[in-house]
C-alpha cells in the first residue's frame, strides 16, 4: 500500500495525539490509585485509635462502675417528664456536671426531644432520667430512669449520691 502525501501529513500528528491521550490516561489512573492509597491510609489512621476508644465507650459505658461513668462524663443531666399535648416531654431539670461544653447547649428548662414519649394509659416513666454524655461536643452514652429518688439502672443508687459523687469526682478520659 502506497502512502499518499495527505496520509503522511496527518499520520505523525495522529500518533502524537494517541501518545498524549495514553499518557494522560496513565497519569489519571496513577492519580486515582495514589489518591485511593492516601485515602485508605488516612482512613486507617483515623479509625485505628479514635474508633476503638469511641466504640469502647459506646459498647461498655453501661457496665462501668458509677464512679467511672461520672469521671468520664463531660455532661450529666437530670430530666423530668412534663405531660404536654398528650406527649411526655423530657425536660432538663438539672445540670449535674458540665466540663468544657458550651453552656448554651442543654440548659435547665430545655426540652431533650429525643426521649419524648406519647402518653399511654398506665405508662410509668418514673420521676425522670439521668443522662450521661462524653466528649466535646457532648455525645450521649447512657441514661437510666429515676424512680423514688433512686437510679434504677445503676443498682438503685440514690440519685443524691450521684450528685455528691459528681461534685467530688475529677474529670478523666476514661
Amino acid at each position: 500500500m502506497k502512502k499518499t502525501p495527505l496520509l503522511k501529513k496527518f499520520l505523525l500528528p495522529l500518533w502524537l495525539l494517541v501518545a498524549i491521550a495514553l499518557l494522560m490516561l496513565g497519569l489519571l489512573l496513577f492519580g486515582q490509585i495514589r489518591a485511593w492509597s492516601v485515602f485508605s491510609r488516612i482512613r486507617e489512621l483515623v479509625l485505628s485509635e479514635g474508633t476503638e476508644q469511641h466504640e469502647d465507650m459506646m459498647v461498655n459505658f453501661y457496665s462501668w462502675p458509677v464512679e467511672r461513668k461520672i469521671a468520664s462524663s463531660s455532661l450529666i443531666l437530670r430530666t423530668e417528664w412534663k405531660l404536654i399535648d398528650g406527649v411526655h416531654r423530657c425536660m432538663i431539670a438539672e445540670v449535674i456536671k458540665r466540663v468544657g461544653s458550651d453552656s448554651r447547649l442543654y440548659r435547665v428548662g430545655d426540652e431533650y426531644p429525643i426521649d419524648n414519649i406519647r402518653a399511654k394509659e398506665g405508662l410509668d416513666l418514673g420521676e425522670g432520667q439521668i443522662l450521661f454524655f462524653t466528649g466535646e461536643p457532648p455525645s450521649w452514652q447512657y441514661s437510666s430512669v429515676i424512680r423514688d429518688g433512686r437510679v434504677v439502672g445503676m443498682g438503685g443508687i440514690p440519685f443524691d449520691a450521684i450528685r455528691d459523687l459528681a461534685v467530688q469526682t475529677p474529670k478523666s478520659d476514661h
